[in-house]
């Protein structure tokens, strides 16, 4: 019986231990400070300025001007989310203001890895969407139609295991593309980096040029006669460490195969 009694106060005490870190979790999930980006998309077909969004009475996030098919994010913010918000513009001397219910839209956990987007269309409603950073396929959905049909994309890979420089797509003695950041240089620790966007047609045939580390300077020609008619999405140059060139299309959306490539 006593066995018993002790058994049973020991169950009562780890369940007391339990609940008390329970509630500590609980209370530490509450406060836990909530980050989070705020993005404007504009679809009107117009240039809109003044761009930006009230939390009640107080403008949380503003995106200024945006050009027409522009979109902009601007955090991350720790301002909690009301149910509603007001979406602000001006369109060509015009105001508008329009009133967005945000209620069972927002993920359980919103972290600086999200960002709340407000669609300003064409006929001046506004979706609001949240994205997580990752979702490409998001992403592209929600950009759909802010582009000209047949926009495409090169991408740069470094598989040399060394630095490479003035990286360049040409045709002829006509340079057409590089990649947008970095100055056309693709490190080795960055590995991937990407060109502005392009407009159809695509060539069937570039000249991938680039300096290594050292001086030594490469000129490879590349067909592109693959790529299928139509195509958008990027079209990746794979730069090996013996001076070949691999080239892999990948759609708009295709994440997995985009990654497999980059890896």
């Amino acid at each position: 019986m006593n066995t018993s009694l002790a058994h049973w106060k020991s169950c009562l005490f780890l369940l007391n231990i339990f609940g008390l870190m329970l509630l500590m979790n609980t209370n530490a999930q509450t406060n836990r400070t909530m980050e989070y980006n705020v993005g404007f998309v504009n679809k009107t077909g117009r240039l809109l300025d003044a761009v930006a969004v009230d939390y009640g009475d107080i403008e949380t996030a503003a995106a200024g001007l945006l050009v027409k098919g522009g979109k902009k994010t601007y955090g991350p913010i720790e301002t909690p989310i009301p149910s509603e918000v007001k979406v602000h513009w001006i369109d060509n001397g015009e105001p508008h203001a329009v009133v967005v219910k945000l209620e069972g839209l927002l993920p359980k956990r919103l972290t600086d890895e999200w960002t709340l987007y407000f669609v300003i269309n064409s006929n001046t409603t506004v979706q609001a969407k949240t994205i997580k950073i990752t979702d490409r396929r998001a992403m592209d959905e929600l950009e759909k139609g802010l582009r000209p049909e047949g926009e495409y994309r090169f991408a740069f890979v470094n598989k040399t295991g060394r630095d490479i420089e003035d990286v360049s797509v040409n045709q002829g003695t006509t340079q057409i593309s590089r990649p947008n950041s970095g100055g056309g240089d693709v490190p080795a620790r960055f590995k991937v980096a990407f060109s502005d966007a392009l407009l159809p047609p695509i060539p069937s045939e570039v000249e991938l040029r680039w300096n290594e580390e050292g001086g030594t300077s490469h000129a490879v020609k590349v067909r592109l006669n693959d790529v299928p008619k139509g195509f958008e999405g990027r079209i990746f140059f794979v730069i090996k460490a013996d001076g070949t060139v691999e080239v892999h299309p990948v759609k708009n959306g295709d994440d997995k195969e985009a990654f497999k490539v980059e890896k």
